[in-house]
């Protein structure tokens, strides 16, 4: 926008003080308005992704990095027009569901290896469950992303947990999957479970929504002592579904 000034001659200020120099108004015309910001917000589909290093490389060249946080969120100052570059420090599987954006454009990069294999990342976690842990791994293999474990055996009931879990049994485990939002990584389970789990046992796989009565979003995949099958349910995927167990085979 043009800068519009009333008067024939504008008066130089230094140092707090007036100066006796004077200026044309045609000195002013060259002078440019500040170049407006916007901000740019991504708003990250993977809950794996909490903890892990981030660049943003903005359209005027300037870089900012840091670590995302719980909120799976990244916020940033930037010039309007062009294009935002997000990157993070490990590499994600080709499969990684796209950063929604608001407020300016942003491309994601990861890079692809074809010989890439993909692990189970306890995060100090303990699970002593030889056949949980094989299943962690089945999962990994089987939908090419490294599962990240968020809880393992536990000794307490935590808000909103049971008093029967399998977690207290040492045969259970919480987790996402890296590339996958927990409704597809659910999907894809549901898809895969004759591969993916033993048809001589018996697993429980739940998926806690965002507004789950649980401590936070994730998949929770538990092992009985007896039974064979796979039973699939989800939790707290609406308001009024807080704390309620519906079966989704």
């Amino acid at each position: 926008m043009p800068l519009k000034i009333k008067a024939g001659k504008l008066k130089k200020i230094a140092a707090g003080a007036a100066v006796s120099k004077m200026v044309k108004l045609k000195e002013v015309a060259s002078a440019k308005e500040a170049q407006k910001k916007e901000i740019l917000v991504v708003m990250l589909k993977n809950v794996a992704l909490v903890g892990v290093r981030y660049k943003l490389t903005k359209p005027d060249g300037t870089v900012e990095k840091g670590v995302v946080d719980g909120s799976c969120r990244i916020q940033a100052l930037v010039e309007p027009g062009g294009q935002s570059k997000l990157e993070f420090e490990l590499p994600l599987p080709s499969t990684t569901a796209p950063a929604t954006t608001a407020g300016g454009p942003s491309s994601t990069t990861a890079t692809e290896n074809s010989t890439q294999t993909y692990q189970v990342l306890y995060n100090g976690k303990t699970i002593s469950d030889d056949n949980i842990k094989a299943v962690l791994q089945k999962i990994a293999d089987t939908l090419e992303g490294d599962v990240n474990v968020t809880s393992g055996d536990r000794n307490y009931v935590p808000a909103g947990g049971s008093q029967t879990s399998l977690h207290l049994q040492k045969r259970a485990a919480d987790l996402s999957v890296s590339g996958y939002s927990l409704k597809d990584a659910f999907a894809k389970l549901k898809e895969q479970k004759a591969t993916i789990f033993d048809a001589d046992k018996k697993y429980e796989v739940i998926r806690h929504g965002d507004h789950t009565a649980t401590g936070g979003p994730h998949i929770h995949i538990g092992r009985f002592a007896t039974g064979t099958g796979v039973s699939f349910k989800v939790e707290g995927l609406t308001e009024v579904s807080k704390g309620v167990y519906t079966l989704d085979n």
